[in-house]
């Protein structure tokens, strides 16, 4: 009896022991491997769901820039168009300046075009100066005084006989600050209400490049996202002074060959971007985060 008991004991133990590995497998199964399959999906899941976020916040703020640039851009426009309806501008660049009544209605109307100039000015960062030539000879400075040959657009302008002319920025020298200032400007030939072909004056209306790349990306950038203005026919990059460099090149071929979304890359860090071209100015409006940043909030989950 003894040595029977004996032979069913390695039985016994191996029946143990295969219900020990079936509960193994059954709950590797059943359990750790789902499970962890589970994890694996949810966790790629978040990942791609963070990245397309983080990308979808670039393009809002991009969206929101433009649409910053572009109600400028309207606003300039529309203050030179005002001028054609404005009977005081009209009598400003007009009017004879030849007896003392003459010129006491002019020093009136000069005064009233001063205080409309120094509204917009106090109010906008971005205005830098408006100078308006009339007809009969009359000159009318605003804002800063600057030094510098702009007769290659005020010729185009009256080339253009009336039609909106928005420059490619350009350098004036401001005597106040001794720098020079980086502008760009809306010029337009102002012809008579009654007869579009005759001209009655000359505006141009000067913005300070910076400080209107400071306005349309104010709110909107930040360590993690950056915003930049690449021109066209300068050549050149309106950014600020922290955060990544970029070549002027670099942007403009991965524009040209990537469209609106792109990836570049500066110092070894690789960025996506996205641009918009805004054609008045001749410039593309580009927003950019760093795939550092989008990694590093990944690990976070």
């Amino acid at each position: 009896k003894c040595d029977g008991s004996k032979q069913l004991m390695p039985l016994i133990q191996f029946i143990r022991d295969s219900l020990k590995w079936k509960s193994v497998i059954i709950f590797l199964l059943l359990v750790t491997i789902p499970t962890g399959l589970i994890g694996s999906i949810v966790l790629y899941q978040s990942n791609k769901i963070l990245k397309e976020q983080v990308i979808t916040t670039t393009h809002q703020n991009l969206s929101n820039m433009e649409s910053q640039l572009n109600n400028v851009i309207k606003e300039i426009e529309d203050i030179s168009g005002y001028m054609i309806y404005s009977q005081e501008f009209r009598d400003f660049m007009t009017s004879p300046a030849i007896t003392g009544e003459d010129y006491n209605h002019l020093n009136e109307v000069r005064s009233n075009i001063r205080g409309f100039f120094v509204f917009h000015q106090t109010n906008k960062d971005y205005f830098h100066s408006v100078q308006i030539e009339g007809e009969n000879k009359q000159v009318l400075s605003v804002g800063e005084t600057i030094e510098g040959n702009e007769s290659q657009w005020s010729n185009k302008a009256r080339e253009l006989e009336g039609e909106l002319l928005w420059t490619s920025p350009y350098q004036l020298h401001n005597p106040r600050t001794v720098q020079e200032d980086e502008v760009v400007s809306l010029y337009r030939v102002i012809n008579h209400l009654y007869n579009i072909k005759e001209p009655i004056g000359l505006v141009r209306i000067r913005l300070d490049l910076q400080a209107l790349y400071e306005h349309v990306s104010g709110g909107f950038t930040n360590e993690q996202h950056q915003a930049f203005f690449v021109h066209n026919n300068k050549q050149n990059i309106t950014s600020t002074d922290f955060g990544p460099e970029f070549r002027y090149q670099d942007f403009i071929d991965n524009i040209q060959s990537g469209g609106e979304s792109f990836r570049l890359k500066s110092n070894g860090d690789v960025y996506y971007g996205v641009s918009r071209y805004i054609a008045p100015l001749d410039l593309h409006v580009v927003s950019v985060v760093s795939e550092t940043y989008i990694l590093s909030e990944m690990k976070d989950i």
